[in-house]
């Protein structure tokens, strides 16, 4: 009878010692992404296997998160080039888009479509085919192709330093429905997202966090006690707390969405016609016609025409307040990149636009500054 008693409590002992472990490694795993990736996931070699991706971010730049991947088809090149295989993994994180591009391995010993090897994203040259054709999107900084190979993903490129050539004579805007939906599927809309999550997830994070824990095991040592009535008044209390404080939370993730500017209608010239559509739906190489007139439901919210999205000035001036960026009460005047191309010295090679130049910077109106005024050409 006293072996049996003792393998009973022996039993017993490694079953709560089990449970208190599980318990720990769940906790852990809620407050350290590292160590739910550890635990939850593995490392793989063949991008066929990759479903999620540690996000690492650097310093006071946001913590760590596992997000998923989502796999695309690169627009064709040629006829041939839907048959290649090639695949391109998204990755979403931080209001970042990061790319990757991958061939098939045809050398592989388990065949095609168990390895798959890391390539150069060619889908940004795909998109301008039919007016790029001197591969103006190829990338020839030698330190970023290097950066490219040692890191598997990269930031989404948008087509900012093409030849100045390109958007003034070359680029007409999205000419067919397969410009426009290729463009639409890598770049996305002009919508600015803030979601707001579930107020029982808020809760859970803040019943999670490690000093309610240890506030949770303090009114459970104290119930032990003859005073159980107070530890248990202190538990409702600790849970109101937390679930005020979630609810906070939640109330400032709404008044943030609620300072978002509406969309309003404008002019598009798209399918070589101009159409009207909301700003919102507004794709990266649009050509918009932008002015100073505005809304009425801007001159219900006041504050002027704001800019839906960043542009570059082709044709026109205009007057643009960009205080919410720089801080200066002193409104900018921005012209056209025709002039301000014209007042900087040429040379027998092409010109390209510079983000960085005073001169071009001239010709970049920033989304959500304020158009104050405008003159056309």
């Amino acid at each position: 009878n006293n072996g049996i008693s003792r393998s009973t409590h022996y039993s017993s002992a490694a079953f709560v010692g089990l449970l208190i472990l599980q318990l720990v490694l769940v906790l852990v795993q809620e407050w350290r992404i590292s160590v739910r990736a550890r635990v939850g996931y593995v490392r793989t070699s063949g991008s066929t296997q990759l479903t999620h991706v540690l996000a690492i971010p650097p310093p006071n730049a946001g913590r760590a998160t596992l997000v998923p991947v989502s796999w695309q088809r690169p627009p064709p090149q040629n006829a041939n080039a839907s048959s290649t295989g090639d695949r391109v993994a998204v990755v979403q994180c931080h209001e970042m888009t990061f790319r990757a591009c991958f061939s098939p391995d045809t050398s592989s010993k388990h065949g095609s479509s168990s390895m798959i090897l890391q390539q150069k994203d060619v889908t940004m040259d795909g998109i301008w085919s039919s007016m790029d054709k001197k591969g103006l999107f190829q990338n020839d900084n030698e330190e970023e192709k290097e950066a490219n190979l040692l890191s598997l993903f990269h930031r989404l490129r948008y087509p900012v330093e093409l030849a100045l050539d390109f958007y003034l004579e070359q680029w007409a805007g999205h000419g067919n429905f397969d410009s426009l939906q290729t463009t639409e599927r890598i770049y996305g809309n002009n919508v600015q997202r803030i979601l707001l999550p579930p107020f029982w997830h808020l809760l859970r994070d803040q019943l999670l966090a490690p000093f309610f824990l240890f506030q949770l095991l303090c009114v459970l040592l104290w119930s032990l006690d003859e005073y159980w009535y107070y530890a248990i008044f202190t538990l409702v209390t600790l849970v109101i707390f937390e679930a005020t404080m979630a609810f906070q939370r939640l109330m400032s993730l709404q008044r943030l969405r609620d300072t978002l500017r509406h969309s309003y209608p404008l002019h598009v010239y798209r399918f070589r016609q101009w159409i009207r559509i909301q700003s919102h739906e507004l794709v990266c190489g649009d050509i918009v016609s932008l002015s100073s007139d505005l809304h009425p439901r801007e001159m219900e919210e006041g504050g002027g025409r704001h800019v839906p999205a960043d542009f570059l000035l082709l044709q026109g001036n205009g007057v643009v307040n960009e205080a919410m960026l720089t801080g200066e009460s002193v409104p900018q005047l921005k012209e056209g990149i025709t002039n301000s191309s014209s007042s900087v010295t040429t040379s027998e090679e092409e010109q390209h636009l510079d983000m960085e130049d005073g001169a071009h910077k001239m010709s970049i109106l920033f989304g959500g500054t304020v158009l104050v005024n405008h003159l056309n050409d």
